[in-house]
């Protein structure tokens, strides 16, 4: 397998590879994609690089990297550890390995993915990092986030306590682990997930939230009144799911005027779990809301409330 001097990329992806010569030698190569093989050991890395591809391979450690590097796919492998990572990476995916520990990250850090490994601990997250995703792991402390994240995904793992989440974050997502208090949500988030924990208070859900998924909590009320629902795309809790919140207003308006009886207890039975409280003081009000809106007549569209 030869490679001209000046080659600038290198794409061996799912070539059935058992062995990569010595590529050290290509000076001006940028990138380097050698994913979904066979590969149990790499030689080396010329200095030149700035992407690196194995993910899908068996191997367990590679040589040093390079000091300029700024992406790193090193997901679905046999890592146990992870190697020394110069401060230059800004991306890094490590998901599907045997890591247990995570010790020293690089400095500028912006995207880091450690889903479905063994990690018990993470030691510090980088000051500027803007996407962390640990899922499936064995996590049961996580360190204080950066007040740069974006997105958070600590799912399927065994926290018991959060650390304050940063302003900017507008996705959370922590559903299937411990959780038994959430005390503040930042008033820019748009997602938040947190079903299958332990917990019976909420916080309260900013104006921003457009997608809330509470179910499978020992209290899966958040006390929201069913108006205020019209601004979510997609509301979870307990057993049922409301789906395209601006509709829901109109399908709960042709049910009461439509028909000749108050429908209220009807639908409760039918679409709703009765005893919770979310429901119970919200008809009259519903009723005089509707009613002082000229709302077409479309035909009911019971998809619009469906069970999860």
């Amino acid at each position: 397998m030869n490679f001209e001097l000046d080659t600038v990329e290198i794409n061996l992806q799912g070539k059935n590879l058992t062995s990569l010569p010595s590529i050290a030698y290509l000076t001006n190569l940028k990138s380097l994609d050698v994913s979904m093989n066979q590969l149990k050991h790499i030689t080396d890395f010329p200095d030149s690089l700035e992407y690196i591809n194995i993910q899908g391979n068996q191997l367990k450690q590679i040589p040093p990297l390079p000091k300029g590097l700024k992406v790193l796919i090193l997901s679905h492998n046999l890592f146990e550890t992870l190697p020394e990572i110069p401060d230059s990476v800004y991306s890094l995916f490590c998901k599907n390995n045997l890591i247990e520990k995570v010790d020293k990250l690089p400095l500028n850090l912006k995207r880091l993915n450690l889903s479905n490994n063994l990690i018990k601990n993470i030691q510090e997250l980088p000051p500027h990092l803007k996407i962390f995703v640990a899922r499936n792991n064995c996590l049961t402390d996580i360190p204080k986030f950066p007040t740069s994240l974006y997105k958070i995904d600590i799912s399927m793992n065994n926290i018991k306590v959060l650390p304050n989440i940063p302003i900017n974050t507008r996705i959370l997502c922590c559903e299937n682990n411990d959780i038994s208090e959430i005390k503040y949500l930042p008033k820019r988030m748009e997602q938040f997930y947190c079903q299958d924990n332990l917990l019976t208070e909420y916080p309260y859900l900013p104006k921003n939230m457009r997608i809330y998924n509470g179910s499978s909590n020992p209290n899966p009320y958040c006390g929201f009144s069913l108006t205020e629902l019209s601004r979510f795309q997609e509301f979870r809790y307990s057993y049922f799911t409301w789906k395209i919140g601006p509709k829901i207003k109109k399908y709960i308006y042709n049910q009461i005027k439509n028909r000749k009886k108050d429908l209220h207890q009807e639908l409760f039975e039918t679409y709703y779990s009765p005893d919770l409280p979310f429901f119970k003081n919200e008809w009259t009000y519903l009723k005089q809301y509707l009613s002082t809106k000229n709302i077409p007549n479309p035909n009911p569209i019971i998809e619009q409330i469906e069970p999860v």
